[in-house]
């Protein structure tokens, strides 16, 4: 016996009487609001790092990972890495790439914040400089690595969203 439904098949994106609706602008909202939170705290950081790079590098060579002459090329290279991300990210610019590369400088981060706690390591965590700094210094220890799972998250959601959105926007199969 068969179930198939005779007549138009309803669409995804429309609501129930009475209920919220679920449809792509819910999606483009919520992916919207989760990119632009990622992206405008990777420009908040990046700022601080740009004033003051030599800073950013003795931050970096705290963790006694690489040598100096690394430190101080990632010291230059990495803020404004971020805040090309950031821009992407807050503009919607190569949402792909821009969620990738951002998730994956995440996952190096919160790495790195590991091996500072699990190695007993009492240092400025470098994730913020400048203005930032201090407003930001919850972040060392526990609630960074908190802080970051967050944000993968968010990256996670907007990534949902946006194949959530096309897939309502094809319409039933």
């Amino acid at each position: 016996m068969s179930t198939a439904v005779i007549g138009p098949q309803p669409r995804l994106d429309r609501a129930a009487p009475g209920r919220p609706a679920r449809g792509p602008l819910g999606w483009i909202i919520a992916g919207w609001t989760a990119r632009l939170l990622v992206g405008a705290l990777f420009i908040i950081a990046a700022v601080g790092k740009i004033e003051h790079p030599k800073r950013f590098a003795e931050e970096i060579r705290a963790y006694k990972l690489a040598p100096i002459a690394i430190t101080n090329g990632m010291a230059y290279i990495l803020p404004w890495t971020e805040l090309a991300v950031g821009g992407m990210l807050v503009f919607g610019l190569w949402r792909r790439e821009a969620r990738l590369l951002t998730a994956a400088m995440l996952v190096v981060f919160t790495g790195v914040k590991l091996y500072s706690a699990l190695s007993g390591l009492k240092i400025a965590c470098g994730c913020f400089s400048g203005f930032a700094a201090e407003w930001m210094k919850w972040l060392e220890g526990p609630l960074g690595i908190v802080l970051n799972i967050v944000l993968l998250g968010l990256l996670a959601l907007d990534q949902w969203a946006s194949v959530r959105c096309r897939a309502l926007r094809r319409g039933p199969v």
